[in-house]
């Protein structure tokens, strides 16, 4: 009687062992998600900044708000949820907002100041 209840057993823990192994092998855990990659997007942004400074020193004010609102949108789209240098992303976002205004108020010299704290900003940011 010992052996069939032995032999039952080996035979229930094999059962779990290869379900388990099965369960694991056809649903691996999920790799974590990978966030936008910020680094292929710093030309962009620096070529933004630079327009939009250019059409404020040319006097071109719906062309820089229109360079201002595309920096903006490119911003939003990969601005990175994290705490990781979270003053600079707050300082990016103080930036862009005080472009905003500035470029309503036609101000050149304005613009060429946050621009350059701007391009700062993303220095920094996008060094680490």
């Amino acid at each position: 009687m010992g052996r069939p209840f032995a032999l039952i057993s080996v035979l229930l823990i094999a059962v779990i062992l290869f379900s388990t192994y099965q369960a694991s092998v056809q649903n691996p855990p999920a790799a974590p998600e990978q966030g936008p990659e910020i680094r292929s997007n710093t030309s962009t942004f620096q070529d933004l900044t630079d327009k939009a400074a250019q059409a404020a020193v040319d006097g071109e004010w719906t062309l820089c708000r229109y360079y201002i609102d595309q920096l903006q949108t490119e911003w939003d789209q990969i601005k990175p949820d994290s705490a990781h240098r979270l003053d600079t992303i707050i300082q990016v976002d103080q930036v862009l907002a005080q472009l905003h205004a500035l470029a309503l108020d036609q101000d050149q010299v304005g613009i060429i100041q946050a621009t350059t704290q701007l391009t700062q900003a993303f220095s920094h940011l996008f060094s680490s």
